[in-house]
């Protein structure tokens, strides 16, 4: 199996293939299987803490330990549910240790997310957006964000995985360790919440919450590559 980071011919790759390469050291399964999951499991992290930075932060530390403990996964489910889980415990460790800080301005929005967004409006006004719609746009991007942290925890993460990232109720309750039935609750509440607070045209922009990709996407692929040199175990990088 050849496999080409990045390659648009490795779409027919599964992940568990990427993975059994992965544990014989190769670098370039191990750089696809983070560029697939990296959108879903930052969006993930930063519903848990609020914090993108943070969230990065247990991004990296779930890959190295999902990258030295290979041998924990044993294909009896998804990939990305198993890396999912990781994440989820990486950012709960965060929590626990993290002491009292400002939170970040949901309205200062980074140029990738400004993107992502801007894509978003472009789809629904059939055209490159205006200054106008581009402000908006921003704008919009703050009132979801804002929205989506005023939830309660447990609900917030419950919201992102099931609204925005699509994941069935089972697959939640997976990775989050809770009953289908709680689930369920938490989402209808949270959903509620969610259209309560906004109006109809800026919740249908949910989908572009948090993005993660270019810039963002290569740091933490590169700076997990890179600990995973450093740490030498048992792991040799092709």
């Amino acid at each position: 199996m050849s496999i080409t980071a990045g390659a648009g011919s490795n779409r027919n790759v599964t992940d568990n293939d990427l993975v059994d390469q992965a544990r014989l050291g190769d670098r370039k399964a191990m750089e696809l299987l983070m560029r697939r999951h990296n959108q879903r499991l930052f969006r993930i992290a930063v519903s848990i803490l609020r914090d993108r930075t943070e969230a990065e932060d247990a991004l990296q530390e779930g890959y190295v330990r999902a990258f030295t403990r290979l041998e924990q996964f044993k294909g009896e489910g998804a990939v990305g549910g198993w890396l999912a889980t990781i994440i989820v415990n990486e950012a709960r460790k965060i929590i626990r240790a993290r002491r009292p800080t400002t939170s970040i301005d949901a309205g200062d929005a980074s140029s990738h997310e400004k993107e992502s967004m801007e894509a978003e409006m472009t789809r629904h006004h059939g055209a490159p957006p205006t200054p106008e719609q581009d402000l908006a746009a921003t704008q919009a991007r703050g009132f979801i964000e804002r929205a989506v942290h005023s939830l309660p925890d447990g609900f917030r993460e419950v919201f992102i995985l099931r609204a925005v990232e699509g994941m069935s109720v089972q697959e939640t309750a997976d990775c989050l360790d809770l009953e289908p039935t709680t689930v369920r609750t938490r989402f209808f509440r949270a959903r509620a919440q969610m259209r309560k607070n906004l109006d109809g045209e800026v919740f249908s922009l949910v989908g572009a919450l948090y993005p993660f990709a270019g810039q963002s996407c290569d740091r933490i692929v590169e700076s997990v590559l890179r600990r995973l040199n450093e740490q030498h175990k048992n792991v040799v990088l092709n």
